[in-house]
């Protein structure tokens, strides 16, 4: 793809949020400069994914973060009893904010569902009344 389409195809993305003083002396540049810009920004942006991927900021991360673990718990060789009762309590903390994580989500939830069906039974009455 060449410089110009590269440009073209990311311009509006890559200046989205941005003042319109920037944006007017963005578009000044040379397609040179602005290609330099837009490819510099789609490589952080790019890093930025990968990153937050990678550290466990997603279900998946944290499930091939704990796949890997596995693997190298069984590759331990000289693993001691302390050092293995200090896992299972990480472990065991780990799943214990699992269930803590869901337990609020679903109360969070049942506590919406209540508002929307008090509005909703406002409203029931409201328009009985009428």
């Amino acid at each position: 793809m060449a410089k110009i389409d590269t440009v073209n195809k990311y311009l509006a993305e890559f200046l989205e949020g941005r003042r319109p003083e920037y944006c007017e002396k963005f578009k000044q540049k040379s397609i040179d400069n602005q290609y330099a810009s837009i490819a510099s920004w789609r490589r952080r942006n790019r890093l930025k994914a990968e990153l937050k991927e990678s550290s466990g900021y997603s279900a998946a991360g944290i499930l091939e973060s704990l796949r890997t673990l596995r693997k190298k718990a069984v590759d331990l060789q000289d693993i001691t009893e302390k050092e293995t009762e200090r896992i299972r309590k990480e472990l065991a903390l780990f799943d214990e904010s699992i269930v803590n994580h869901t337990e609020i989500r679903k109360q969070r939830a049942l506590e919406e569902l209540e508002r929307q069906a008090e509005a909703i039974n406002a409203r029931i009455a409201e328009l009985k009344g009428l």
